[in-house]
């Protein structure tokens, strides 16, 4: 059985999902989407999506800047579009509770607060970016060489420097490396998340632990994540990282290196995709935030408690740049 913790590894064949370029098949939306689907809800829904706030003229979006594209890593495998952002469609769907909501104030907020699993590391990165502290060394302490669930094999007393870890913690979603980090910073990191969480108008998210278990007064919702989504993105550095498949990275010794992929079975077989994050917990069922970007048209899409997580996500993200022309 596969172990439960705050994000289990995308290990998928790759008959799981379509190739890129081609359409999700037939009948591939399983369970609570397939329902929708068969209602007609998630097609009159995708018809009225709004428009959300465009960029200004001449202003690329952020993924679009140069300092975007650099990659530590191999990053998605096809060409990214380098057209300017002039549409940008987000879309919530609560797979558990068959509903879907588009993320905009003229639409109902998703109500139900629901748990984010790894979502979570969304905003431990965010805070750690906006600490300027990359470069700092960090000391791996007991407590994350102890995390269990998706970890890269960290060992206490290892030590490398903070950037490395974000890597680790965004692209392979190692709660190991998110424990360090937050060990590091110290008793105030989930408190700063919080304090995030209020600046960027998240209503119904509270963070308890920032590796993303399953714990008491720890939730969110589909639209405050992809909020969060969206403002992670606008950081190059976040945006490079969620974008990128395969990461090596080293103890500051050079003793001991790290070699592992994406938990985002996305990249790379999906047209557009971007990124972002995975999450995965026993309670919490399979989570995805995913971005895909084809033509002038940006499509963010959470998924909450999927069933059938990789097949739903291209079978949306489909739908929405069909009933939205790429411009």
């Amino acid at each position: 059985m596969p172990a439960r913790g705050a994000d289990r590894a995308a290990r998928l064949p790759r008959p799981l999902l379509p190739r890129r370029g081609e359409a999700a098949r037939p009948g591939a939306l399983r369970g609570a989407q397939l329902h929708l689907e068969k209602q007609g809800q998630v097609q009159r829904l995708l018809q009225q999506l709004p428009r959300a706030q465009q960029p200004r003229r001449g202003q690329p979006a952020a993924e679009d800047r140069p300092e975007a594209g650099r990659a530590a890593g191999r990053d998605a495998g096809h060409q990214q579009d380098q057209r300017p952002i002039r549409q940008v469609i987000l879309i919530a769907v609560l797979l558990a509770a068959c509903s879907a909501h588009a993320v905009e104030d003229r639409f109902p907020r998703v109500a139900d607060a629901y748990l984010p699993a790894s979502l979570t590391k969304m905003m431990s990165a965010l805070v750690t970016l906006e600490s300027g502290r990359l470069d700092e060394v960090v000391t791996v302490s007991r407590a994350a060489s102890r995390e269990t669930g998706s970890r890269i094999g960290l060992k206490a007393g290892q030590q490398l420097r903070v950037r490395d870890l974000l890597a680790a913690m965004v692209v392979r979603s190692a709660n190991d490396a998110c424990r360090a980090i937050a060990d590091h910073f110290g008793v105030t990191f989930v408190s700063r998340m919080n304090q995030r969480v209020l600046a960027l108008g998240l209503r119904d998210t509270q963070f308890v632990d920032p590796c993303g278990h399953d714990r008491p007064g720890q939730y969110s919702t589909a639209a405050d994540l992809a909020r969060l989504a969206e403002q992670a993105m606008q950081h190059p550095e976040f945006a490079r990282l969620a974008r990128t498949e395969r990461v090596s990275i080293a103890t500051t010794d050079g003793r001991r290196r790290f070699h592992f992929t994406t938990t985002n079975a996305l990249l790379g077989r999906y047209e557009g995709a971007i990124g972002v994050k995975t999450g995965s917990t026993g309670r919490a069922g399979n989570c995805l935030v995913a971005i895909a970007e084809r033509k002038g048209v940006r499509v963010v899409l959470v998924l909450l408690n999927a069933r059938n997580r990789w097949w739903n996500a291209a079978g949306v993200l489909d739908r929405a740049f069909e009933f939205h022309p790429q411009m």
